[in-house]
């Protein structure tokens, strides 16, 4: 007979979820406790003293309380060549909920094995990082060309942008507000190391008052940075 019921203990900055049977296999899924919205997350799966063939473990995120709707997935296979241990990667979209400061959302966190599944609740957070906008003045006049700087990061600090481990690529939205609150879009950015620079050229006729740079990541469009100048 097998012992099926989950048991929920924390190690560092993860929860794990695991199954324990009368056989000593262990199943084990880690995640973080919060995870981020738009940004790939790294959930960690095993099958612990498991011998023999391929086992094939789906990873899937679910709306909470309903579970009525999966909002992402992803496969990974466990075998002898990983110890029967991978790290799968998944994005939950940003476009399933509305970011009000006074709400907090949840989701299921799944790992379905051939023989059953690990399921925990896991809050979110909307924080995909920071950016950093630089202007190279405060003060312009008509058909001034303004010439700014964006530095993006992971709520880490660390620079964000593709690396050498195939993440996806990071893109951010660029936008010039007016003081009339017009809103002129630029040509959307993949970063590179975290850093792009650019320049935009003000009208012979422009408003006066404060004029905003307004930038977004583009995995979540809910959160905003801006520079006035």
């Amino acid at each position: 007979l097998e012992d099926k019921k989950i048991f929920l203990s924390s190690m560092g900055t993860s929860s794990i979820a695991h199954v324990r049977c009368y056989d000593s296999i262990k199943k084990v899924m880690s995640a973080p406790n919060l995870l981020r919205v738009g940004t790939a997350e790294q959930i960690f799966v095993e099958c612990q003293d498991c011998t023999g063939g391929d086992i094939n473990v789906i990873i899937s995120v679910w709306s909470h309380p309903t579970k009525d709707e999966e909002l992402a997935n992803t496969a990974v296979t466990l075998n002898a060549g990983n110890h029967f241990q991978q790290l799968g990667r998944i994005t939950i979209p940003a476009r399933y909920f509305s970011r009000e400061a006074s709400t907090k959302h949840y989701v299921y966190l799944k790992a379905q094995f051939p023989d059953r599944v690990l399921e925990k609740v896991v809050m979110l957070s909307f924080q995909s990082g920071y950016i950093f906008i630089q202007t190279d003045k405060t003060l312009y006049t008509p058909k001034d060309k303004i010439y700014y700087r964006m530095f993006a990061v992971t709520p880490r600090m660390e620079p964000v942008g593709a690396d050498a481990q195939n993440q996806p690529e990071v893109s951010i939205s660029i936008e010039i507000v007016t003081p009339e609150n017009i809103v002129l879009p630029l040509d959307p950015v993949v970063l590179k190391s975290g850093i792009h620079s650019g320049d935009y050229q003000l009208p012979e006729i422009a408003s006066s008052g404060l004029w905003k740079v307004v930038t977004r990541f583009h995995s979540n469009p809910q959160l905003s940075y801006s520079a006035e100048f």
